[in-house]
């Protein structure tokens, strides 16, 4: 915002964090049934681990983000002074939303491991010459 942009830019980097998570969410899952099955591709279980290690923290932000509606309206509803959209934090190292919160740091970790994961996944196709 203070680069020029305003409050545009800060929404629209925002909906990017929200799409970010989503995806996340989607490849963790996705990765964790590859992992699982008999004729899947070899992952690196270090590099699953490491791509899993936040899968709770994505799992739970994004579910904050997507139910956002029904814990403004339920009798719990958000505690008072919480974010009731994402957002980030006064210090702009965190992600939070409600009570939910990641480290940006923490969710580039989780997309990087995942991107090396996928390179992985990748690299372990048969080549045309293999099948």
């Amino acid at each position: 915002m203070t680069a020029g942009g305003g409050i545009q830019a800060f929404v629209e980097g925002v909906g990017h964090f929200e799409n970010c998570i989503n995806a996340a969410k989607r490849a963790l899952r996705a990765l964790g049934r590859l992992g699982t099955q008999q004729d899947g591709p070899t992952i690196d279980r270090t590099l699953r681990k490491l791509a899993q290690s936040q899968a709770k923290t994505v799992t739970d932000l994004r579910d904050a983000i997507e139910h956002m509606d029904e814990d403004i309206v339920s009798s719990a509803g958000i505690p008072e002074g919480a974010p009731h959209l994402l957002t980030l934090d006064k210090t702009g190292d965190n992600l939070e939303v409600g009570t939910h919160r990641i480290p940006v740091v923490g969710l580039h970790g989780v997309v990087r491991s995942l991107h090396a994961a996928g390179l992985a996944i990748i690299q372990a196709l048969p080549t045309p010459t293999d099948a």
